[in-house]
């Protein structure tokens, strides 16, 4: 399997009209870095989840 085949693109998983709406943050994840000690924040936007279940959706049918 090459790297061509493992990826996909954004709209493979939601609609064009989805990927440009204004992104709204529901959730910040956050941790420190075990090298440098810094808090890191990463936020989770409704394209995330939406991208996400989608994903995941895709995963269980070819399970």
């Amino acid at each position: 399997m090459n790297l061509q085949t493992i990826l996909h693109s954004v709209d493979d998983f939601v609609k064009k009209e989805d990927i440009f709406q204004e992104e709204i943050v529901t959730y910040h994840y956050e941790g420190f870095c075990p090298k440098t000690k810094q808090k890191l924040t990463l936020p989770r936007t409704i394209l995330s989840e939406k991208i996400a279940l989608k994903l995941c959706a895709e995963l269980d049918k070819n399970a």
